[in-house]
């Protein structure tokens, strides 16, 4: 019976504790594979990126941010697509790194601690033992989008450096969480290249090789 349901990720409870028992006790029997929710700032999804990751990079300059509240205060994710982060690269750079491999993105971080959770609610039997942890992680194109450079040339010189970070950080949960209990879904290759090393047997969209 399990495997007849998937969880897209996007269950924008509080903790990941909140989605396992919301959902992963009921649902258990009926899925391959439990993600955590996207909870915190991942439930406002590629815009956590936007202002956690590329506002802050001393590369690119900040063109527009969403407008503030009713009451004046800062809005970290936008009410809509015109509401949100424009960037530019700054001159005198013509490709955009990003340091720290494996951490930057803070998709490994999260999944890691996530997973403790999900190891410790199966330890205590809240969720199914035969359940995998599941990761998923927004496509490089869906995270860069032209409409947030309004300088088209721009994202060519930061889309090769986000790739490289986003396949860091997809390398560090193979790293650190057991292949036994991982999964992913949502991850689809940045561009058409075919992964190798860690990478290889992950599960891409459209694809059926899965951890």
């Amino acid at each position: 019976m399990s495997g007849e349901l998937l969880l897209v990720g996007s269950i924008p409870l509080d903790t990941p504790e909140d989605v396992f028992r919301t959902f992963g006790k009921p649902l258990g029997k009926y899925l391959f594979a439990m993600p955590d929710g996207e909870v915190g700032p991942r439930r406002h999804w590629i815009s956590r990126v936007h202002y956690q990751v590329l506002a802050a990079h001393p590369e690119l300059e900040v063109v527009q941010h969403p407008a503030p509240d009713e009451n004046g205060v800062e809005r970290q994710h936008p009410r809509n697509a015109a509401d949100a982060w424009w960037f530019r690269v700054r001159d005198g750079f013509d490709r955009v790194r990003f340091g720290d491999p494996g951490w930057r993105l803070g998709y490994a971080r999260d999944a890691i601690n996530s997973y403790f959770v999900f190891r410790t609610m199966k330890e205590k039997g809240v969720l199914s033992s035969h359940l995998r942890f599941q990761v998923s992680i927004p496509m490089v194109n869906s995270v860069l989008p032209p409409r947030i450079f309004p300088n088209q040339k721009d994202i060519e010189k930061v889309r090769p450096g986000y790739e490289a970070a986003t396949r860091a950080e997809i390398a560090k949960i193979v790293e650190k969480i057991p292949p036994t209990s991982l999964r992913s879904s949502g991850i689809a290759r940045p561009r058409s290249r075919t992964p190798t090393g860690p990478l290889r047997d992950i599960r891409l969209k459209g694809q059926s090789n899965a951890i």
